[in-house]
């Protein structure tokens, strides 16, 4: 059976040495022009705030956005382009994601250990869920997050669009270089 296309960002699974997940809050001003979802990677600006990583930020990826108020401290979905606000992400060291692999290329279980970057496409407005994928076209060469498995779940297989528990490999957190 095939994969289902249905990309929702990068998932925290808990941390490398089995615990649980932080949350850190993180400020986004105005100047942004992104939306930021949740399950979208965050890069640290050298203002002190988190902007949506674009693809193939790199080093730049500090932490994976989960939740977001607002200039008023109030819960919402997603923090709109261009609008202030505050997203509780999960640092990205030592900590395991989910991420579905886009389309074009089927993923085979050869691809454990290979490395590969980020694709980014709008989220849904709707539910404010990122559309984040890995690009698979780039496994082997990328470098930004390390494919250790298949996310193991029924209906996910080896293929198109599977499922994939990764680690960032490059991100703000390893780099010694200041913002």
């Amino acid at each position: 059976m095939a994969n289902a296309d249905a990309p929702r960002g990068f998932r925290p699974l808990g941390s490398i040495d089995g615990g649980d997940y932080q949350t850190l809050e993180y400020e986004v001003d105005a100047s942004n022009s992104l939306a930021i979802f949740k399950g979208d990677p965050l890069t640290l600006e050298a203002d002190g705030n988190v902007k949506q990583s674009v693809a193939n930020d790199g080093v730049a990826v500090h932490a994976v956005a989960v939740g977001f108020k607002n200039s008023d401290g109030q819960s919402i979905s997603y923090l709109a382009g261009s609008t202030a606000g505050t997203v509780l992400g999960v640092p990205v060291k030592n900590q395991l994601f989910a991420v579905q692999a886009d389309s074009g290329t089927a993923v085979a279980a050869t691809a454990r250990y290979a490395t590969a970057n980020h694709a980014v496409t709008a989220g849904d407005t709707d539910t404010g869920i990122s559309k984040c994928e890995l690009d698979s076209s780039d496994i082997g060469t990328g470098v930004q997050c390390r494919i250790l498995d298949k996310v193991d779940e029924p209906n996910n297989s080896w293929a198109e669009h599977v499922d994939l528990v990764v680690e960032f490999t490059e991100n703000a957190s390893e780099d010694a270089a200041s913002i």
